[in-house]
């Protein structure tokens, strides 16, 4: 199917007069205004106003959970191609698609955002997880200009978008839907959709769509992708190709299956997947939430008195970890077990591969501590700096002994956030690696121990922030619950790491100095 989405209102008209931009109030909270004068709300992401709203870009991007720059010094933010998403009736436009161009002062490689754009009247109900850019005069009105995920209009329009061989068409460039038959028995029950937020600790934003049939979908808007990539190197998204492999031929069955997506096609040709819609797991929340409360169980017993049924608790929640650990081996197991000729296969990680690891490490050490010398940290990015060396020594050593060992595609980005629990069992989301990665390099084969190495930290996070939690800064509260935390953290990471072994007994991407895995924390080589 053919659509042209071609911005018939008028959206790239040259708006030629277009006043500066003022600040207005909405809900309590100050808000630019941007007048198009004589112009429709139709010429909004065109022309003279164009300019207008770049001004908006750096506050709006600084302010956003999903945004990896926080803290950088931009150089420009610039509002890039946009595409127009039609209704899902196909009888006007729902919204805009549109790529976000930053660049930094500091020379780090150019990053794109996708944004879900609306304009709605300013008398409209905006739904939650909406964040507004502008107040806008135009001569047909009053408006606000938002990033609307959430907006039920723009979300069906995605959705429907995705139907293979469906193309949108832009100025400058195009997107493209991905899907199959899966998809479509999801959209027969897609009329009257209700959109809510997902709390989830990831960097895309992710929202439940529920269709009049009572069915539920996850969609996910993939924020982050390179500003520049070489020839050659994938652009498509990791979660999509990974998350169809484990459907449909590995038979996984702990990550949610993928339905549909959209391609985003620039002006370099190549696609970037700016969504995915995949099957929604009901779930009692995400891992990090149920860690806290865990966590939290057993200071509360501890500070009450109550020294057994802390212990109790710790037990408990080792048993949680242990299957965290168990499911993950098992991805990691699929991970490695595709056919000949199938990318799904271990390659040998040798010495050399080990040495460019660490050099990485020494790489972002660098940008850490220069990141804390901008933020007038200075005594911690000199602590950090001495002590560099030193760690480096020591993950060089400890891997030196090393036996060749696989690498394999593996989470890239795990940790608690990543987890939904649903029962007495998990589900693993969100396999597109680490968001502040460049593409290309979440593309490689890894030590599968990296995602090993991210959880057990994850769980030392939880054990500090029920620590503060428990003690509401009373310092001797802290001290008296420390020892309970650190049992707790310690007895979850072993747990874990025990779960993991159980499930990957005998695999190639297996190292066979066990006892290492928690030295190479720090690298990642973990």
């Amino acid at each position: 199917m053919q659509i042209s989405s071609s911005l018939a209102a008028g959206l790239l008209d040259d708006a030629r007069s277009v006043a500066p931009i003022a600040i207005d109030a909405i809900g309590g909270e100050a808000v630019p205004v941007i007048d198009l004068g004589e112009h429709a709300i139709g010429s909004l992401l065109g022309g003279a106003s164009r300019s207008k709203l770049d001004e908006l870009l750096p506050d709006f991007l600084h302010s956003q959970r999903w945004f990896a720059g926080k803290g950088a010094v931009l150089d420009t933010a610039r509002l890039g191609d946009s595409v127009a998403i039609p209704t899902a009736a196909g009888d006007g436009i729902a919204g805009h698609i549109a790529m976000l161009d930053v660049r930094y002062a500091d020379g780090t490689a150019p990053e794109r955002y996708a944004a879900a754009l609306v304009a709605r009247p300013v008398t409209a109900e905006l739904p939650e997880g909406t964040s507004v850019l502008a107040r806008v005069h135009a001569a047909d009105g009053e408006f606000l200009l938002a990033d609307s995920p959430t907006d039920a209009k723009l979300v069906d329009g995605i959705v429907h978008s995705m139907r293979g061989g469906t193309e949108l068409e832009g100025a400058g460039a195009r997107i493209a839907g991905q899907g199959g038959t899966a998809l479509d028995d999801a959209l027969t029950g897609m009329q009257s959709i209700t959109v809510e937020p997902l709390s989830m600790h990831t960097s895309n934003t992710s929202v439940r769509v529920t269709g009049a049939d009572g069915r539920r979908e996850a969609l996910k808007l993939v924020r982050r992708h390179d500003g520049v990539v070489e020839a050659g190197t994938p652009t498509r998204a990791l979660d999509v190709w990974k998350g169809a492999y484990l459907t449909n031929e590995a038979g996984y069955r702990n990550t949610p299956a993928v339905l549909g997506s959209l391609d985003h096609y620039g002006s370099e040709g190549l696609p970037r997947t700016v969504a995915v819609l995949t099957d929604f797991v009901p779930n009692d929340g995400d891992g990090w939430a149920h860690a806290l409360d865990a966590a939290g169980d057993a200071l509360g017993a501890a500070r009450s008195g109550a020294a057994g049924t802390a212990g109790e608790s710790i037990d408990a929640y080792a048993q949680v970890a242990r299957n965290h650990g168990r499911r993950l081996g098992e991805l990691h197991a699929a991970f490695a077990g595709g056919g000949a000729g199938s990318e799904f296969r271990g390659v040998t990680m040798g010495r050399d591969a080990i040495e460019a690891r660490i050099a990485q490490l020494r790489t972002d050490a660098a940008k850490t501590i220069e990141q804390l010398r901008r933020a007038g940290r200075t005594d911690a990015a000199d602590r950090i700096e001495a002590a560099l060396p030193a760690q480096v020594d020591a993950v060089r050593a400890a891997t030196r002994e090393l036996p060749p060992v696989d690498a394999i595609h593996t989470h890239g980005d795990f940790h608690l956030g990543q987890l939904l629990k649903t029962g007495d069992d998990v589900q693993i989301i969100d396999l597109e690696g680490a968001p502040a990665l460049p593409l290309a390099q979440r593309w490689e084969r890894a030590s599968a121990l990296g995602d090993v190495a991210r959880q057990r930290s994850s769980y030392e996070y939880a054990a500090h922030q029920a620590l503060l939690e428990a003690a509401g800064g009373d310092v001797q509260v802290a001290a008296q619950l420390r020892p309970v935390a650190d049992r707790w953290a310690a007895q979850a990471k072993q747990s874990f790491l025990d779960g993991w072994l159980d499930a990957t007994s005998g695999q190639g991407f297996r190292h066979a100095r066990t006892e290492l895995a928690p030295e190479l924390r720090e690298a990642e080589l973990a």
